[in-house]
């Protein structure tokens, strides 16, 4: 057995091992499991190899819509011979990976939203309790002036009336005085 063959064996078995999408005879159906290939790039996939076969891989950036980035993300799963697999696929994998990191980086980021929030929230909460706190207080204290200066007012005119008694008294003893005087 020729080497190249035997290396081209030795390839097309691992790629069945591991699963692969062989793109010369895949479905629409089993281009689309792959993550990033949608209808449109699938179908676009089969009219290339209509055309022309896929002699490599890479050969797959020839199709409009994937290059470097799409290529990179799919080659482990892509072949040009055997049969098609697609359990195992590691760029389905991968995919899988970004996605659930991806929804754990939003869950993490709606609870750091959520926190502050609540944080916010309670900030929120004690500035009407500290505002209100503050109108009670200055209230109190207004209530408290006028308490005051009701009860000056008060100990002034009472102070006033007593004076006013003291003098009449005064002008009544005097008066008595005088009188005793006279007789």
């Amino acid at each position: 057995m020729n080497i190249s063959k035997f290396a081209f064996s030795l390839l097309a078995l691992s790629s069945f091992a591991l699963g692969a999408i062989n793109i010369n005879t895949a479905t629409k159906e089993e281009l689309m499991a792959l993550p990033g290939i949608g209808e449109v790039k699938a179908e676009a996939i089969i009219e290339h190899r209509k055309i022309e076969k896929f002699k490599t891989t890479e050969d797959i950036k020839n199709v409009k819509g994937i290059g470097d980035i799409s290529y990179d993300k799919l080659k482990d799963d892509l072949s040009v011979s055997g049969k098609t697999d697609t359990t195992n696929l590691k760029s389905v994998e991968a995919a899988a990976k970004a996605k659930a990191e991806k929804a754990k980086d939003g869950v993490k980021a709606k609870a750091k939203t959520g926190k502050k929030a609540a944080e916010d929230k309670i900030k929120a909460k004690a500035e009407k309790v500290n505002g209100e706190a503050n109108a009670t207080a200055k209230k109190t204290k207004k209530k408290v002036k006028e308490a005051v200066e009701n009860a000056e007012e008060k100990a002034e005119t009472k102070t006033k009336k007593a004076s006013k008694k003291a003098k009449e008294a005064k002008k009544e003893v005097e008066a008595a005085k005088e009188a005793v005087e006279k007789k």
